[in-house]
């Protein structure tokens, strides 16, 4: 008797679910309306900046202190640029799309 038996899902059956899944689900995010795709950019745009900064952040392998480190104002004035930026480009029209 065969204890050892594999009890995965065979590849054939997963495909047609995950080609429905990933064809369809992009029309779906656009049926939701414009207020969720603005949101969905501004949180894609928001992890990115947050991947990109934590680059800066990375330590050295000898690990010596950076002078960036010893600023603690950093982060705070990279997030406060980002907040600023996106203001500044959209702010206005978002303002005028979600007014009443």
């Amino acid at each position: 008797m065969d204890i050892h038996h594999d009890w995965r899902v065979p590849r054939y059956a997963i495909t047609p679910v995950h080609a429905t899944f990933y064809s369809r689900s992009p029309v779906a995010l656009l049926l939701l309306g414009h207020g969720y795709m603005i949101l969905l950019v501004m949180v894609c745009q928001t992890a990115v900046y947050r991947e990109v900064t934590a680059l800066f952040s990375i330590k050295a392998i000898d690990g010596e202190e950076s002078p960036q480190e010893r600023d603690p104002w950093s982060k705070t004035l990279n997030w406060y640029f980002f907040a600023v930026a996106n203001y500044y480009l959209y702010g206005e029209s978002i303002i005028y799309y979600f007014k009443v």
